[in-house]
Formats: structure tokens, C-alpha cells, sequence
């Protein structure tokens, strides 16, 4: 089963975490990148992920990774969802979960929010990065 780790970087060339409790010092707006999905930039528009706050988020795409989703429309998220403390970024369906689970909600990373398989496949080594900056409007 697919496992996607994701850490929040500051430089692409250092490897680790910094802690949960400090993001919100850096700033609110994000940038998802990952080599199983399409790139995103998002800032709250009343949801946060820095503040695990429900609610919407306006996105952009960045980069397309993902060349042909299976012929399906893609989309950017616009809402950010916390289902048992576990933030989502949704659109039609669940675009992208911030966990390793495979129980449930799977797959997590949908250019297409359909909570399906649409992401890049054949990837040796899936993963993506976290970003944090202050959002300049």
C-alpha cells in the first residue's frame, strides 16, 4: 500500500519536522508539493491547517504532476476538513489527507478530489513537502 510522508521543510535539501506548535510563528499560507500530485498553493479564507480550524481555503495550482488523471477534471481544494483530528483538504471529495492511514479514506492524494486513484503511479520513493509563509494578499 502507497505511503506518502509529508514534513514541513524549510530548505528542499534538509530532511526533518518542526514542531507542530510552531507553525503558526512562520505564517498561514502553504505550499504542497508532492511527486504523486499537483502543486498547491493555499492561505485560509476562514480555515487554517496551521490552526486546525475547518473551514475554507483558497488554492492555487502551482505545477501539474499528474499529466492525464484518468481523464477525470482537475480541481484545487477550497475547504479544509478536520474528520477525527486529522486535517483534509477537500474539493468535489477529499483532494489530500494529511496522514499515513490506509484503513480508511484512501487514497489520500487526488488531483481530481474524487477520493480515488488518480495520483501519479510508478513513483519509487512517494513523498511531498510542506512549506509555510506569511500570506501576502
Amino acid at each position: 500500500m502507497l505511503t506518502v510522508i509529508f514534513f514541513l521543510f524549510f530548505q528542499e535539501d534538509i530532511t526533518g519536522c518542526f514542531d507542530f506548535a510552531q507553525w503558526e510563528k512562520i505564517g498561514q499560507e502553504f505550499l504542497l508539493k508532492s511527486n504523486i500530485n499537483d502543486w498547491i498553493t493555499c492561505y485560509p479564507d476562514g480555515g487554517s491547517l496551521v490552526n486546525l480550524t475547518q473551514g475554507p481555503i483558497v488554492c492555487n495550482r502551482t505545477k501539474i504532476v499528474v499529466p492525464d488523471p484518468l481523464g477525470c477534471t482537475r480541481v484545487v481544494p477550497y475547504q479544509l476538513v478536520i474528520e477525527d483530528g486529522r486535517p483534509a483538504l477537500f474539493a468535489t471529495d477529499f483532494w489530500f489527507y494529511f496522514d499515513t492511514l490506509s484503513v480508511s479514506n484512501w487514497p489520500c492524494s487526488d488531483p481530481c478530489g474524487l477520493q480515488q486513484e488518480n495520483h501519479e503511479t510508478g513513483v519509487s520513493n512517494p513523498m511531498g513537502q510542506l512549506f509555510l509563509r506569511q500570506h501576502s494578499p
